[in-house]
């Protein structure tokens, strides 16, 4: 699926393209395109549910999107909702779980079943969380002179000699680094790669014939 994304981006050629999935995604290229990556937890959205995602994104004259965010709320966090919970073991009301999406608690899916609504809405970007990363690509700039991007990869711009954010990125650029020096290099797949790039025929547009995917493992998979 990341191939073909890639694929279509490569053909379309818009100036700018966005990516949402799941922490531990491989890192999406494209040639021609920056790469931008952005780990966010709903909880920086100003939502209370644990809810990891990363968002990717490229933009053909290298801007890099401003995202802004939110104190985590001084609540106890609910766990992540997810499309499977309708059948999961406590579920929650269908009320409170539009509410952990950023939905009104009233909110209505007329002519869905209440499993096919549970669905829908979990499998959805949380909307305060949709709304963050689209006021960042709307005020997306280029890095001036001694700004630079947060090492770990959670998309934080840093300024000086600074290479990390926060203490937070500094654990979180410790494990990448235990992740790599003991994984086994193997065959790229969704759980075993941290890069997912696509190599461009020399002639013509890009097709399903002329793309390939390579990788290099970094003991990050996907869940």
């Amino acid at each position: 699926m990341l191939a073909e994304f890639c694929r279509i981006v490569y053909r379309a050629r818009p100036s700018w393209w966005l990516l949402e999935n799941v922490a531990g995604v491989p890192d999406v290229m494209v040639p021609g395109y920056s790469h931008f990556r952005i780990d966010l937890d709903a909880r920086e959205c100003g939502l209370r549910q644990i809810r990891p995602r990363v968002f990717q994104f490229g933009h053909v004259a290298g801007l890099v999107p401003v995202v802004t965010r939110r104190r985590w709320l001084a609540v106890d966090p609910s766990r992540c909702a997810m499309a499977s919970e309708f059948s999961r073991p406590g579920r929650r009301g269908w009320p409170e779980f539009c509410e952990l999406q950023g939905l009104p608690r009233d909110f209505e899916l007329p002519g869905f079943t209440l499993s096919a609504k549970y669905r829908a809405v979990g499998n959805g970007v949380p909307l305060p969380m949709a709304r963050t990363i689209a006021r960042a690509v709307l005020d997306a700039r280029a890095l001036v002179p001694g700004e630079s991007l947060c090492r770990c990869g959670c998309g934080r711009i840093v300024a000086g000699r600074r290479e990390l954010a926060t203490v937070a990125c500094r654990k979180r650029a410790q494990r990448k680094r235990d992740g790599v020096r003991v994984t086994v290099p193997g065959p790229v797949t969704a759980a075993a790669s941290r890069l997912i790039a696509i190599s461009v025929a020399a002639r013509g547009p890009l097709s399903r014939g002329t793309s390939r995917l390579s990788g290099q493992s970094a003991g990050e998979g996907a869940r």
